[in-house]
């Protein structure tokens, strides 16, 4: 009869949690999973992150849990599930996180809860800025000899600084250099752009034409779309460039999805400037742009000023006036993001 009682206490002995630090409950909040912990002594888990699977390691020492645990549902929208493995004194949770979750961790005292908060990752944008001609091909040469290529990159690299906290960008040149049309698209292309962005300058025979206008794609346009459009496209035929026509027809394609964001695009930086700056408003407009043309992603092309207009000239040469441009281009490309 003794020994029966022993080996009972036994029993009821290796039954109960020898350490004390139980992992006792796992409940689910919108953005967070939280542990409760029956512990009189401090917790100091290990964590680890798998970033290549996604996998979130916890390792908890003197610590058992409740068999009633693994039968826990699993909230899903941050996470596919939760693993636990207790060896001796420790017990290891294995979180199973979703693509392009983050996480953070802490631990709550009275009571104590160990407690994984997730949010969704935001990924960047892409945006390729475009800074015209370059290179050989000046484009526009205007007031006191000021070359359309040297303003446009100036202005492409304040852009670019101005966005670069905020968006993932990319600029077809950073240099005096020449690149092709097609080249300019294709880089946008192969970068992933969900944005084009193509800064000019005007020039016009009639030194009084001033203001600022902005161009998507369309393959019907006005004769002074026309005009413009084959100025900048000149640079093909100038340098014996010839365009791939199947390539034509996929940028077809791409027409129909971004030419209604493009126009949105381009309404409100033609509004912003005209607003910021007091330049003439010259509106929006859709011409053949082989620049445009080319682009998968929503694109403008923006003609910020008339070089050739010699108060225009003036005024795009200052930083006032360039951080002004910089400011309402920005502006109108975070209204089209949200």
């Amino acid at each position: 009869m003794g020994k029966k009682i022993q080996l009972y206490l036994l029993l009821i002995l290796f039954s109960i949690n020898i350490y004390g630090n139980e992992i006792s409950n796992m409940r689910f909040g919108t953005d967070r999973v939280v542990f409760d912990i029956d512990s009189k002594e401090k917790i100091n888990p290990l964590i680890n992150y798998d970033e290549q699977n996604n996998l979130l390691f916890i390792e908890f020492e003197n610590m058992q849990k409740n068999k009633n645990l693994e039968n826990k549902k699993i909230n899903g929208n941050y996470i596919t599930k939760i693993e636990f493995f207790s060896m001796e004194n420790i017990t290891d949770l294995f979180v199973s996180l979703r693509p392009n979750i983050k996480y953070d961790t802490l631990i709550l005292k009275n009571p104590t809860r160990f407690v994984i908060k997730f949010e969704k990752e935001r990924k960047k944008k892409k945006i390729v800025i475009d800074a015209g001609h370059g290179g050989k091909d000046p484009g526009a040469i205007g007031y006191r000899k000021i070359h359309e290529k040297d303003l446009v990159l100036k202005f492409a690299k304040k852009l670019k600084t101005k966005l670069k906290n905020k968006y993932d960008i990319l600029l077809t040149r950073d240099t005096d250099k020449f690149i092709t049309l097609k080249n300019r698209s294709k880089i946008a292309n192969d970068f992933g752009a969900d944005l084009f962005i193509s800064l000019h300058m005007n020039a016009n025979r009639d030194k009084t034409a001033s203001g600022t206008e902005v161009f998507y794609y369309s393959r019907k346009s006005s004769n002074y779309a026309k005009k413009i459009a084959k100025f900048e496209n000149s640079v093909n035929e100038k340098y014996g460039i010839k365009e791939d026509y199947t390539e034509l027809i996929v940028n077809d394609i791409f027409y129909h999805i971004n030419q209604e964001k493009s126009m949105k695009l381009a309404s409100s930086i033609e509004e912003r400037i005209v607003n910021s700056t007091k330049f003439r408003k010259r509106g929006i407009l859709g011409a053949n742009f082989a620049v445009l043309r080319g682009s998968q992603a929503p694109a403008v092309l923006i003609e910020l000023a008339f070089i050739s207009n010699k108060s225009d000239a003036k005024k795009v040469s200052t930083e006032w006036y360039q951080n002004k441009m910089i400011d309402s281009i920005e502006k109108a490309i975070n209204e089209s993001f949200n």
